[in-house]
């Protein structure tokens, strides 16, 4: 399985509000906290396997052993989903008809296989994940991040630094386990 996220993520939570919660006076390192905010959302979202705010991705699975194609990151948008194949040079994509999708479990249900000449290279999902707005947001992301950032920012010198325990224990409730089918 191949991942590609084909938008870039807002901002979830502002430097001025990072700032705050650090008491942070100066505007020195307001780059710097930018760039601790954006990497901690993202090590976040890998953690979980899940997208805090709305982005688009696209998903390749080189083979396929069974008519399930899970997401390997949710929320998963209704609406947006996109399910293709690749066969003979050609990108095809399949009726909605043919599938099913199950945004809450994570999946699709491919119901009729298309007929083909060739074997199908490979098969695509375009779709969107996350919420549209930072208040729908969980808050034990938030303060996940919070708690990151200021663990980097206070720790400079510390070394390369796995999740923090408390973060952890935020963001295990919410997480998404994948288990790799193609």
């Amino acid at each position: 399985m191949q991942l590609e996220f084909t938008t870039k993520p807002p901002q979830l939570i502002s430097t001025v509000d990072m700032k705050t919660y650090l008491k942070v006076e100066h505007s020195v390192d307001d780059n710097y906290i930018t760039s601790l905010i954006k990497s901690a959302v993202s090590y976040c979202e890998r953690y979980t396997n899940r997208c805090f705010l709305e982005r688009s991705l696209n998903v390749v699975y080189r083979q396929v052993k069974n008519c399930y194609l899970y997401f390997p990151i949710i929320p998963v948008k209704s609406g947006t989903v996109v399910v293709n194949y690749f066969t003979n040079g050609s990108l095809v994509v399949l009726p909605t008809s043919n599938y099913v999708i199950n945004a809450i479990g994570g999946y699709v249900i491919i119901k009729t296989f298309p007929t083909v000449t060739t074997a199908i290279d490979y098969w695509q999902i375009d779709y969107t994940a996350g919420v549209a707005v930072v208040a729908d947001v969980e808050d034990c992301v938030i303060q996940a991040v919070y708690n990151i950032v200021a663990d980097h920012y206070h720790n400079r010198m510390d070394g390369v630094r796995n999740l923090t325990s408390a973060s952890q224990r935020l963001l295990n409730p919410i997480r998404n386990i994948v288990f790799n089918n193609g």
